[in-house]
């Protein structure tokens, strides 16, 4: 179907408006929670642009759904401070020097092995069961230490190990917490209106 003029221009400048508001969600999380964050720039933008990439001939429900696809990553990106690389390091060291050496080593870690994962394959689910071996492989590792602290970190690689291994007294009761502060969605209200703005 041949679109008139002014509803190719009409669509152009949503496509843009959706662009932009993808282009403020990077910059404003670069210049406010980078520094704090595991996640690359490049990690970030690579999510945006996924959403924001309408098909040619993009329905009005696409672009809800992009709308509200967006929202929702932004709101998830600054609610996702408790599972930071940085505050799961600094449970394990106390010492602020040796946490803060330890963050900037695991920060470049955890950038290889995201784009190891990228350059294997795009199945999503084919990543997640590598980085779940990988939790396997420190899990075992974990076990054999002669102290366990409290941490999500120990806990889910741990808990990926069968009934086999000697786990940690903590490890039952900390797992039930993570699964019943995590696994319940939230309500969000009002995220994005229902009509996009022509």
């Amino acid at each position: 179907m041949k679109l008139e003029h002014s509803e190719c221009c009409r669509r152009y400048r949503m496509k843009k408006k959706l662009q932009l508001e993808a282009t403020e969600i990077l910059n404003s999380w670069q210049l406010e929670k980078m520094s704090k964050s595991s996640r690359t720039p490049r990690e970030i933008k690579a999510a945006l642009d996924k959403i924001v990439n309408l098909p040619f001939n993009w329905t009005e429900k696409q672009y809800t759904d992009a709308k509200r696809e967006l929202s929702l990553f932004k709101f998830n990106l600054y609610l996702e401070s408790n599972a930071d690389l940085q505050k799961d390091i600094e449970i394990i060291k106390k010492n602020p020097v040796l946490s803060k050496r330890s963050t900037q080593k695991m920060k470049k870690a955890y950038s290889t092995v995201i784009q190891t994962l990228e350059l294997a394959t795009n199945d999503v689910l084919d990543e997640a069961t590598a980085i779940l071996q990988v939790m396997r492989f420190l899990g075992r590792k974990i076990a054999k230490l002669p102290v366990i602290p409290e941490s999500d970190a120990a806990a889910f690689c741990l808990a990926t190990l069968p009934k086999s291994y000697v786990k940690p007294e903590w490890l039952a009761s900390y797992m039930e917490n993570i699964v019943e502060n995590n696994c319940k969605n939230i309500k969000i209200v009002h995220l994005v209106d229902e009509k996009p703005v022509g």
